[in-house]
């Protein structure tokens, strides 16, 4: 239920909204592990939170503490479990130390889910955004120490909290682009308004993500030096800036210029609240390499400021255009897969042309809108006269193991005449075996002692084909060979092995035919005999050859004579009409 120690768990945290520099929906969910009375606090750090304008001034506290609002400030829900109030943290610490309590007004049940909200009307906002599960947030009640005697090392940090993009005190901050394009001359747009003071000199970093001053073909174009770089627009109230540009470096066979880097350092102060746009003209010649969806970029936006007192600030950018269209012709995907921005095309998954499925189903459409259906070994037909195949080409994997046809509505393979199994990828059995026999594949009758035709061990076992039961019986075509070898088809080609009713096989007492025969084992033998006009016994099978001329039967093998030679074997029934003279189930006797 929980690991070291803990007065709370499964405790998390969410935000609504979750954005920098907006006021905030607060909701806590957490489960005491043991009774909270009432009358007791529980804290909670929610580091980088104000009640302030996020400029380096702190918030005012608010609530329990404050007769007018008896700790019902801004507090949501529940009012009849909880009253609350506000201590602001410190701007110099980034407002880490912020604590909001909660008092308990009934007592809190053991094991028992509770959830607790902070009103947006409370002003409570992030400062600069945070990862998700940042470890800075912590819960705890105000008896912990009695409870670390009872149970020893205690954990608060929150199990679960909702990320909010770092933006950090340059909130909002915009990436926009005309004409927004890949691979084309492109105007850049950063917009930001800064929360905190800059003086002149400060300076704005862009990580611009695969952008490039050079063709976009994988050759990296030039550094501009400060004042280089042609600018439009200026601030509202005048201020300029100068700009140089570092190219980043191109890794191939991914989306490359990662490092790119936009420098923007202020001419003036720039005081704090002060929306900016600063657009890089696109005759500088910077472009994009390949698309990218809305928001999608990880570009960031620091700055680096040397005002009283100095601060920074890294976060990322809270809109960025999209560049391209990305999967607009595809039907974005068809609602079934991601969008790849950068190479305008879908990634389905799987069952809709995923990347490993378009291996073996080069065919389907792009979009996601069509299913695949199940691969297997090509059966790889050569038509007379052809070259000599590749095995390890003419029998790759294959949609339908290329005799069938998918049905992209269902993902189906309807198979040609004769074969059978999810991917077509076996001999159909015919008739199913007429219900008197096993459906098997060549690699299952090796292993089979009553499967035709019958071989003996001594005189089969090879390198390329092995008996391996404790006896050595089995002779195993592809025992030791993995799919898709040469011996593939062991695995694929299937056949009847017929029932009998009495022992089939090679040894003593053991009688070399089936009691059902024939391709769908619909035949049946008739009842067997010695002939009574000869001198020799012909159901004595010692040392002849079985049927296929592999085994040799042992002594006191047999072999199955239907109607003892004296009659004609109706295969369907089973049953002798003897010749005349004749007589018994067998025609053995006259």
């Amino acid at each position: 239920m929980f690991g070291p120690a803990q007065a709370l768990y499964d405790t998390k945290l969410s935000f609504d909204p979750p954005e920098v520099g907006y006021p905030t929906e607060v909701t806590f969910t957490f489960t005491p592990t043991y009774s909270i009375t009432e009358g007791k606090f529980i804290r909670l750090i929610l580091a980088g939170f104000t009640r302030g304008e996020r400029n380096g001034t702190a918030g005012e506290d608010f609530g329990f503490a404050n007769e007018e609002d008896e700790g019902n400030f801004g507090f949501g829900w529940p009012s009849d479990t909880f009253r609350g109030w506000w201590s602001e943290g410190t701007p110099e610490e980034e407002y880490e130390d912020s604590v909001f309590s909660l008092y308990t007004t009934k007592t809190l049940d053991a094991d028992i889910s509770y959830t607790a909200i902070i009103d947006r009307m409370s002003g409570l906002k992030s400062s600069c955004g945070h990862p998700a599960d940042h470890s800075a947030f912590y819960a705890w009640v105000d008896d912990t120490t009695t409870f670390y005697k009872m149970f020893g090392q205690v954990d608060w940090t929150i199990e679960e909290t909702e990320a909010i993009p770092m933006s950090c005190y340059v909130a909002p901050a915009t990436l926009t682009f005309d004409p927004p394009l890949p691979q084309t001359m492109t105007h850049i747009t950063v917009g930001f308004q800064p929360a905190r003071d800059l003086v002149e000199g400060d300076n704005v970093t862009v990580n611009l993500k695969g952008f490039t001053s050079g063709e976009g073909n994988g050759t990296e174009g030039r550094d501009f030096l400060h004042g280089d770089l042609l600018l439009a627009g200026e601030s509202s109230n005048g201020s300029t800036w100068l700009a140089s540009w570092e190219e980043g470096t191109y890794v191939e066979g991914e989306r490359g210029y990662e490092d790119s880097m936009l420098r923007l350092q202020a001419l003036a102060p720039i005081p704090a609240g002060e929306l900016h746009e600063v657009t890089v003209y696109r005759s500088n010649g910077i472009r994009a390499q390949c698309g990218m969806g809305e928001n999608e970029t990880t570009s960031t936006i620091s700055v680096v400021s040397s005002s009283d007192p100095p601060w920074n600030s890294t976060g990322e950018f809270t809109f960025s255009q999209a560049v391209g269209p990305g999967c607009r012709e595809l039907n974005y995907c068809s609602g079934q897969g991601e969008c790849d921005y950068c190479r305008q095309r879908c990634d389905c998954p799987e069952g809709f042309g995923s990347p490993s499925e378009l291996l073996h189903a080069p065919d389907v459409a792009r979009d996601c809108s069509e299913m695949t259906c199940p691969s297997g070994v090509s059966w790889g037909p050569v038509l007379a006269g052809s070259p000599r195949p590749d095995p390890e080409t003419s029998h790759a994997m294959a949609e339908c193991s290329n005799m069938g046809t998918c049905i992209r509505s269902f993902g189906i393979c309807l198979c040609e005449t004769g074969y059978a199994g999810r991917a077509c990828e076996r001999y159909a059995c015919p008739e199913d075996c007429s219900g008197n026999g096993a459906c098997r594949n060549m690699r299952e009758m090796g292993m089979m002692r009553t499967a035709e035709p019958l071989v003996n061990s001594s005189t089969e076992a090879s390198s390329s084909s092995r008996g391996d039961s404790a006896d050595g019986f089995e002779v195993v075509y592809g025992w030791d060979s993995p799919e898709g070898t040469a011996t593939w088809e062991s695995r694929s080609v299937f056949g009847c092995v017929c029932d009998s009713s009495w022992e089939v096989g090679l040894g003593r007492g053991q009688t070399q035919q089936a009691q059902y025969f024939g391709p769908d084992c619909s035949m049946l033998h008739c009842p067997t005999g010695d002939d009574p006009d000869t001198l020799i016994d012909e159901t004595d099978c010692e040392n002849k050859t079985a049927d296929g001329g592999r085994g040799v039967g042992s002594a006191g093998n047999l072999c199955h004579v239907d109607c003892s030679n004296r009659g004609i074997c109706d295969y369907t029934t089973g049953v002798c009409s003897c010749f005349d003279g004749y007589h018994g189930q067998a025609s053995q006797q006259r």
